[in-house]
């Protein structure tokens, strides 16, 4: 489907000096542009013939005028006895005027709409005051505009601003409906819903489908200071794909509207590529199922990544949920069946205790969209052969094994594959973690729904051992359960044999005492050791070869590493899923299910 939105701005948001704003815009190659104020004074009060020279110019240039901004009915009532209790930007306008003089001005509005070309007049709702009763649907003055507008062929534009009465979503839906055969359409900003803490989402869109006609994009910081758009809270990415999908065969206009006061031609510039990008690149959409600890990474994750965006979230914690959508500006799902047949959903992102991994996994295979799944994939070699040989399963499921994304783990296995250490001798991997009794409170304190801390806290080092050695010989192990709140083992302790011949040791604790300690792997090979620490395997501590060797070999530090690991694995998914193109450091489920065979021989 070919895209039809068009693109404007406004002009004193460039510059009060029109000719100063016009090479702003041949610069950037917009041809619309939104006209509300030049020179400091508004545009409804320059002359006719006024006009019509600034249309002239604005043409000599390649450049149509997309609406007139007016002020109109950014006023107060008749009735009103009293200001508004917010401050108003009325941009040079008298919001206090009499009755002949606002019937002049809407006059005047459709006459300088005319001369410049445009079929849209942008108008508001009546200022609100705390105490006046008052109806703008009802307004006879409203009802005024609409006849005298609909005579010369002129769509007036509501826009939704928090200091007018008509400013809530369901407000708005309401009066699109009742006016749905008059010549009144909306002017939806969708900062503006989100000033009064409510969301924009398809649903809402598709609601008022026939009913907008533009759009403001602006953006705002946590501390509500406006920044270009993208960079602030709204998640945009989720939005433009909608309006995409809503209104991408429609010739309606998305204007970029910054208020960045301090360099509004940078922020207008930013926002102009940050909207083209959306309008023009692919991403892949995420919903994700568990709101908990580890929730937030994987939503940051997939919110900053540019070729992904994160559609919704469902918790059975219905506190968790809506914290979680507002937190990412994404919908709050009711059901898990909800996210599965989305159809603006492609992955599943699971985040739920580690017993549910392996039943919603299937249920997302059979819906048919992509599974990232995380550790454990499954908690028994049996689980694991349910999803292999499901039916549904073509290669469709990454399992969130991040730490391979490590720098120095991407060192290490560059090393190993290119035979750098030789035949390997001996892998020892410690983790060695605290965690108080309170992180066992929870679904982390049953060792049924968890499956041992082999599963939670050592996956991640024993994922690395098996890429390193190959598959288990023979085990020796020793395990404590020191707590009295669970029976999760705290210490498990062992010394294996490899089919390779490799010789290992396994250490991992949560019981470090009050704070953790970190991590290690030290390999020994025939031709050198390495060893990585740091507090998940991110940090290159020792490596030796042979001097000989070590002259020939160029050595990569890392010494900052500026993308988290969970990041990387997002990127790197959505990389394959949009181009084809796998890491090798991605886990399939092949993978996964070795971990858990694993796990299980190192518990028996």
């Amino acid at each position: 489907m070919e895209n039809k939105l068009r693109i404007t701005t406004i002009n004193d948001e460039i510059s009060d000096d029109l000719n100063e704003a016009i090479e702003f815009f041949k610069l950037h190659k917009i041809k619309y542009v939104e006209l509300r104020t030049i020179y400091n004074k508004n545009l409804i009060n320059y002359s006719l013939d006024e006009i019509k020279s600034i249309r002239e110019l604005l043409s000599r240039n390649g450049i149509s005028v997309s609406a007139f901004a007016s002020p109109l009915f950014k006023w107060y009532s008749e009735n009103a006895t009293e200001e508004s209790s917010k401050k108003v930007d009325t941009f040079g306008f008298n919001p206090h005027l009499s009755l002949v003089e606002k019937k002049n001005y809407i006059a005047k509005a459709i006459e300088v709409a005319k001369a410049l070309g445009t079929q849209y007049i942008r108008i508001f709702s009546s200022l609100r005051t705390p105490s006046t009763k008052y109806s703008f649907a009802s307004d006879h003055l409203f009802e005024f505009a609409l006849s005298e507008a609909q005579k010369e062929g002129v769509t007036l534009l509501l826009e939704n601003e928090p200091p007018c009465y008509i400013h809530k979503m369901n407000d708005i839906k309401r009066l699109a409906q009742k006016f749905a055969h008059r010549n009144l359409k909306i002017w939806f900003d969708v900062a503006n819903f989100y000033k009064i803490r409510e969301q924009v989402f398809l649903k809402d869109l598709e609601t008022l489908k026939d009913s907008i006609e533009y759009f403001h994009l602006k953006d705002f910081d946590g501390n509500s200071n406006c920044v270009p758009l993208g960079e602030g809270i709204i998640n945009y990415k989720r939005i433009i794909s909608d309006i995409k999908k809503v209104f991408g065969d429609k010739d309606i206009f998305l204007s970029i509207e910054t208020h960045v006061r301090s360099d509004s031609k940078v922020a207008t510039k930013k926002s102009l590529q940050a909207l083209n990008k959306l309008l023009s690149e692919k991403r892949v959409r995420y919903g994700i199922v568990g709101c908990g600890q580890v929730f937030e990474k994987h939503g940051s994750a997939v919110s900053k990544n540019e070729q992904s965006e994160l559609r919704a979230v469902f918790d059975v914690d219905r506190d968790k949920v809506r914290a979680a959508s507002e937190q990412f500006d994404c919908e709050a799902k009711d059901d898990f069946k909800e996210l599965l047949t989305d159809g603006t959903i492609d992955v599943i992102n699971i985040r739920t205790p580690n017993d549910t991994h392996a039943d919603l996994v299937l249920k997302t295979l059979k819906s048919g969209k992509y599974c990232l799944c995380e550790k454990p994939l499954c908690l028994t070699s049996e689980e694991g052969k349910r999803i292999l040989k499901n039916k549904f399963y073509k290669n469709n499921v990454t399992v969130n094994f991040q730490n391979r994304f490590n720098p120095v783990v991407q060192q290490l296995l560059e090393y190993l594959g290119a035979g750098t250490f030789g035949k390997i001798i001996l892998c020892s991997i410690d983790v060695r973690w605290w965690r108080d009794d309170e992180y066992f409170n929870d679904w982390h304190g049953n060792v049924n729904r968890v499956g041992g801390m082999l599963f939670n806290q050592g996956a991640h080092a024993l994922d690395l051992m098996l890429k390193i050695c190959g598959p288990v010989k023979n085990i020796t192990k020793f395990t404590r359960s020191l707590r009295k709140s669970t029976k999760i083992d705290d210490i498990y302790l062992a010394l294996l044999q490899f089919n390779s011949g490799t010789l290992g040791k396994i250490e991992i604790t949560t019981y470090t005492k009050f704070q953790s300690c970190g991590t290690s792997l030290f390999i020994i090979g025939e031709k050198g050791s390495i060893k990585l620490g740091g507090p998940s395997f991110n940090k290159l501590e020792f490596l030796s070869f042979k001097n000989v060797e070590a002259k020939k070999l160029k050595i990569k530090y890392f010494p900052t590493d500026t993308e988290d690991s969970h990041f990387k694995l997002i990127k790197a998914l959505n990389k394959y899923l949009l181009v084809g193109e796998r890491s090798k450091l991605l886990t399939s489920a092949e993978d996964g299910v070795r971990v858990t065979k694993f796990i299980e021989n190192l518990y028996r």
